[in-house]
């Protein structure tokens, strides 16, 4: 059972949220003071802390601080009204989350669940998961464990101005992610702009990112405001950062730094501090050994890091959520009244998706075009409709071990031969296995080191 320590010195509030945690079957700890909670915290650690920020002999932040070398607690800081330096220092150093009093259960249930794995620790089944357990933020489901995973991380960040990067493949929804951080922060009522970095010719998006003046150069007949002044208070987002020159790269560091833009063929430098939010395709690490992001840009920048996973690794209820909302879309859009069959939603939800949310998306609209009145598996390509092969006991293959392999010689050479038997099918592998895809994903990433090495 989890033990959780309350250090609250309102005897009334610490009563109540003592009654909340116990009755998701927790045991609780209180203490009414920094000093009382160190005692216990030396004694016997718990697995999280639920500390108030403003106590009469300190802060919780402070015990924040003291447990930053045990990163197994889980902490969460609760205060009447969380001053935003607070937040961002909470966030940090490691918070868990930042609750405003008076506390709800909602709140209460939230970051057990979060901090404890689950409550009751009871592995979570697609078949089984509650309306509550859906988060719609516009375009953005979130339905699968891990996906929630992902909307804490949102809910974190979003009140700080703390700067994020946003990593994940193409069509993950990497920029919906960023708007879900605007609408969720304090610039929720300023400009979110989006700028792809990759997408602007280099000769010209150092203008646009911050302006020019006029007759600066050959056609600047005036005065341009760039991305930067646009967005005033509100939020920049700077789509695969990774694919800006490295000249320009210095250059927006030393925006980010200052908060002041020096317009093209200005002397005066201009105020402009937007929040900002970079995102990338590419895993930033490799990108600054391969020298497409600069590395000081790169520390810079990742603050705050949130990793979308890919659609596959969200699971067959995040998909079949997503393929019901974009139908709804259609039919409202054109005023229709179309339907999915079961055999095309089966084949929707065992395809791998390598195009992520953004493949399915083109998917169901051209398959709604297709359609007349039911969209069936024939209304989709070819490679989508395309059924796994099958195999039979006979034809499975044997592997062959030496006595005195290791587990993991044993591992890669069930993996690979898994692969071989499904044609490179890595979802059906990896469900053959027994393990998630990102871990076979894993594996497959360390054999490959092991084999450059």
């Amino acid at each position: 059972m989890d033990t959780v320590l309350l250090v609250e010195d309102e005897i009334e509030d610490r009563d109540d949220l003592a009654k909340m945690i116990a009755d998701h079957g927790c045991v609780v700890k209180t203490a009414s003071s920094l000093a009382e909670a160190r005692e216990i915290l030396g004694a016997s650690p718990p697995q999280m802390v639920l500390s108030a920020v403003h106590l009469q002999d300190g802060s919780g932040v402070d015990l924040l601080r003291d447990l930053e070398a045990t990163p197994q607690i889980e902490v969460v800081l609760t205060a009447s009204d969380p001053d935003l330096e607070s937040a961002i220092a909470a966030v940090r150093l490691g918070a868990l989350d930042f609750l405003r009093k008076p506390i709800l259960k909602d709140d209460v249930k939230r970051v057990l669940a979060a901090g404890l794995g689950g409550l009751s620790h009871q592995p979570w089944h697609v078949e089984s998961f509650d309306a509550d357990r859906v988060i719609r933020l516009g375009d953005l489901i979130i339905v699968s464990p891990i996906m929630h995973r992902v909307f804490h991380r949102i809910e974190r960040v979003a009140p700080t101005d703390v700067t994020v990067m946003i990593v994940g493949a193409s069509g993950t929804g990497k920029e919906l992610i960023a708007h879900a951080v605007h609408q969720l922060s304090s610039r929720k009522d300023g400009p979110f702009l989006a700028v792809n970095c990759g997408a602007i010719a280099p000769s010209v998006i150092e203008s646009e990112l911050f302006g020019h003046e006029r007759g600066s150069f050959t056609g600047a007949d005036s005065r341009h405001v760039g991305y930067f002044e646009r967005a005033g208070a509100g939020t920049l987002l700077l789509d695969e950062i990774t694919e800006m020159s490295e000249d320009l790269q210095v250059k927006l560091l030393r925006v980010i730094e200052t908060g002041k833009v020096l317009r093209v063929g200005g002397t005066t430098p201009v105020k402009a501090s937007p929040r900002i939010i970079a995102t990338t395709n590419r895993d930033p690490e490799e990108a600054t050994k391969t020298g497409n992001l600069r590395k000081d840009l790169f520390f810079r920048l990742k603050a705050f890091e949130i990793r979308v996973p890919t659609l596959a690794e969200r699971g067959a209820a995040e998909i079949e959520l997503f393929v019901r909302h974009f139908l709804e879309e259609l039919n409202r859009e054109h005023g229709q009244e179309k339907i999915l069959t079961a055999s095309a939603l089966e084949t929707i939800k065992s395809y791998a998706w390598p195009g992520n949310v953004r493949e399915l998306r083109n998917a169901i609209e051209a398959a709604f075009v297709l359609a007349d009145e039911e969209i069936d598996t024939g209304c989709f390509s070819p490679g989508i409709i395309r059924p796994a092969p099958e195999h039979t006991e006979s034809d499975s293959p044997e592997i062959q071990l030496e006595v005195g392999a290791s587990i993991a010689e044993a591992e890669k050479e069930l993996i690979f031969a898994t692969l071989d038997h499904l044609d490179g099918d890595k979802p059906g592998a990896a469900k053959t296995l027994g393990i998630s895809l990102k871990t076979l994903y894993n594996r497959l990433k360390g054999y490959r080191r092991g084999k450059q090495s």
